[in-house]
């Protein structure tokens, strides 16, 4: 546990072999065996979820933030620091039979009524509104009169995806990785 604190904070090899010696933590360069032995686990999942076919796409943002200095110096200056977040999003669903290219109609002749709901779809709207408005109100009135409601609202709205989505969804997120650093005036 330590050892993962001091990895976590970031620590030099000499603390770790100091406080080795005490018996407080692992070596670094047994740190770094351990590391390697927990994240090949993480990416063996990857692998195993790609090799069943399973699509992915990745999701990534950057993160900029500006530390200014009262007092600036030559060595001390304004920073400007950039880190990267990128996490693996595996899909539940397959749309892999969905074109990329070739529309499904002609855009050309598609009427501006096709953008309009249905009666049908107007009650299935209507219906999945009062499940949500339901829920917001059990999420504010939480008090024992208001205990036998909660049964009466449903736990999931159906749809033509429901068994898809009640899937466990499989995310992998990366460690922030920290980018250049700027020094700034």
């Amino acid at each position: 546990m330590n050892t993962m604190i001091l990895c976590h904070g970031h620590a030099e090899k000499a603390i770790y072999g100091r406080l080795e010696k005490q018996g407080v933590c692992l070596s670094h360069t047994s740190m770094i065996n351990l590391l390697d032995l927990v994240g090949g686990h993480f990416h063996n999942k990857i692998v195993e979820l790609v090799k069943e076919g399973k699509k992915f796409y990745t999701v990534n943002d950057n993160l900029h933030c500006k530390t200014t200095v009262k007092n600036m110096r030559v060595d001390h200056r304004n920073k400007q620091h950039n880190w990267f977040a990128s996490i693996i999003v595996f899909e539940r669903i397959d749309f892999s039979h969905l074109d990329n290219v070739i529309p499904l109609g002609d855009v050309q002749n598609f009427s501006n009524e096709n953008y309009l709901l249905t009666p049908e779809e107007v009650k299935k709207l209507q219906s999945d509104f009062k499940v949500l408005v339901g829920r917001v109100f059990l999420e504010f009135f939480k008090q024992a009169p208001f205990a036998p409601v909660k049964k009466l609202v449903p736990q999931h709205i159906m749809h033509q995806y429901t068994k898809e989505m009640s899937l466990k969804s499989f995310h992998f997120q990366y460690n922030l990785k920290m980018r250049r650093n700027i020094q700034t005036l």
